[in-house]
Formats: structure tokens, C-alpha cells, sequence
């Protein structure tokens, strides 16, 4: 078994709860904002949620033997790109919701839309920030 020292087993243990945090956000936020059908940027954004956490997940646990090491940088990589895909998708469906100009009501939806668009971006953010965390944890123990 790598090697953890109590430091870092806690800086890990944050930026998970800092995950779930924020998917929570994003759960309670399609009550509050009243969203009530997905965009398709919003499914890809889901959509990239779910890769990330499954591959960090899959880092988590190939922490356990040594000789994975690469496997875990590659997943850490790949959460990293993911996530830096998702800024760009954000960004799109964002200018899409301006894009289209309407009443207030129009106005409105834009501007939760907006924010429910963020708070999934912060889910891969998080994610990022784990697998930046398993990066350290790796090159600390190699």
C-alpha cells in the first residue's frame, strides 16, 4: 500500500467533500431555479460530471498499488482536460442563452440558467482540484 501521510489523506479527503459539495449544489439547484427541462449543454456538462468522477474514483483506488502510478496520472490527466472542456461548453451555452433576446420572462430564465450552468462547471472544477491533489500525493510518495 502507497504510503500516506495524515496531510495528505486530509487534502484528499477535502477536495472530495468538495465534490460532493458541489454536486449537491447542483441537485438542490434544479428545485430552486425551477429547471425543468436540460438543455443540451447542460447534458454534456452532466455528461462530463459523470466521466470525472468516475475516473477519479478509479484514481482513488489504483492508489493502493505502486505499480499503477502511471495509471493514476493518466486518469488524473484526463479529469484535468475534461474539466477544461467544460469552461468552453459553459461559456457556449451561456452566450446561447443571451443570444436568444426575448421578454422578461426570457431574461430571467437566462439569468438561472446561467448560474445552474456555473454551479455544474464548479462540480469539475472540484474534480479537477482532487485529481491536482492525487498529482501531489503521487510525486511526494515516488
Amino acid at each position: 500500500v502507497t504510503p500516506l501521510n495524515r496531510d495528505q489523506v486530509y487534502a484528499l479527503t477535502l477536495d472530495i467533500d468538495s465534490v460532493m459539495n458541489a454536486v449537491q449544489d447542483v441537485a438542490q439547484a434544479v428545485s430552486i431555479y425551477n429547471v425543468t427541462e436540460a438543455s443540451k449543454e447542460s447534458h454534456e456538462l452532466a455528461s462530463m460530471t459523470v466521466d470525472a468522477c468516475s475516473r477519479l474514483t478509479r484514481a482513488i483506488a489504483s492508489l493502493k498499488e505502486r505499480q499503477r502510478n502511471q495509471e493514476t496520472v493518466d486518469l488524473c490527466l484526463e479529469i484535468e482536460r475534461i474539466e477544461e472542456k467544460s469552461v468552453a461548453v459553459m461559456y457556449k451555452a451561456i452566450k446561447a442563452l443571451f443570444d436568444a433576446e426575448g421578454d422578461d420572462a426570457a431574461a430571467l430564465r437566462a439569468m438561472r440558467m446561467r448560474q445552474f450552468y456555473a454551479l455544474q462547471e464548479k462540480v469539475l472544477r472540484a474534480s479537477k482540484k482532487s485529481a491536482q491533489t492525487l498529482e501531489e500525493i503521487l510525486l511526494q510518495n515516488a
